[in-house]
């Protein structure tokens, strides 16, 4: 979510960690899974 901060570690620890395209991203929250795994490139143009 925009302007959430977002801890690498703690996402990591919490499961909160995608890959797409070679690139890894940290989510900020357990609700961003399901939308970055539905639409990876509308969910990053977003962010």
């Amino acid at each position: 979510m925009r302007g959430n901060f977002v801890d690498k570690e703690t996402a990591a620890s919490q499961g909160l960690v995608r890959e797409h395209e070679g690139q890894t991203y940290y989510l900020c929250c357990a609700a961003c899974g399901p939308l970055f795994d539905a639409d990876p490139e509308r969910y990053l143009a977003a962010a």
